[in-house]
């Protein structure tokens, strides 16, 4: 009986440094080893009474709050909604650059402005040349805004597949997780380290899109997006 105690103390030492081990890794969750009696052993002398029979491992726990994890990859994905909308905008304003004298609203005026003078000397040859000169840099200023945001559409398409690309990967992997989740819980393993390896794997997906998690009770999630 000793013995068998000291091999699960053992166990739990063993499962101490495997905590220290993966202190710096990404999305591992500290486990801890939960104890609990074995049945008595029930014999018969001058009456019934029952002999303790020591210790056993009831399992090996996951310290994570499921409450907290889903927060979690709800925020993720606000943030990164919110990231790429900050972005984009910034683009813009990149490709305008308003309020400013070398933007399309500045050129605009100075095209109003040079009918404005044409229109006072409807003959005058410099008038004229205002208002040709004022138009091309206004229709310059507007092409070349329209190529800049053209470019980033096709910037955006890219990134889009990209993200895509990314979300089919994670999702494969999710996937995978689950049967390997799933196999080892029949075999009687703890699988705590999948476990981890698919929540950071979520979490990872949230950041990128919107989603939620349905959790079944072969231990499976499935991860709508």
């Amino acid at each position: 009986m000793m013995s068998y105690a000291l091999r699960n103390f053992q166990s739990a030492l063993e499962t101490s440094g495997h905590n220290v081990a993966n202190v710096n890794t990404p999305g591992y969750s500290r486990q801890r080893v939960d104890f609990a009696a074995n049945d008595p052993h029930v014999f018969y002398s001058q009456g019934w009474k029952s002999l303790g029979q020591g210790v056993h491992i009831s399992q090996i726990e996951r310290i994570r709050d499921l409450y907290l994890d889903r927060s979690l990859t709800a925020s993720n994905g606000q943030l990164g909604k919110f990231s790429a909308a900050t972005s984009g905008l910034r683009s813009i304003e990149g490709v305008y650059g308003e309020p400013s004298d070398s933007g399309i609203v500045a050129a605009m005026g100075k095209f109003y402005d040079a009918w404005s003078g044409l229109g006072s000397n409807p003959t005058d040859p410099g008038a004229k040349f205002e208002v040709r000169n004022a138009g091309q840099v206004l229709a310059d200023r507007v092409r070349g805004a329209w190529q800049n945001m053209d470019g980033q559409a096709s910037q955006n398409k890219n990134q889009i597949d990209t993200l895509i690309s990314q979300v089919n990967d994670l999702a494969d992997q999710i996937s995978k997780l689950n049967k390997s989740i799933v196999a080892a819980s029949i075999s009687g393993q703890s699988p705590n380290d999948l476990l981890d390896q698919r929540d950071q794997a979520i979490q990872q997906m949230g950041s990128l899109v919107n989603v939620h998690t349905e959790t079944f009770q072969d231990g499976t999630v499935a991860v709508y997006a």
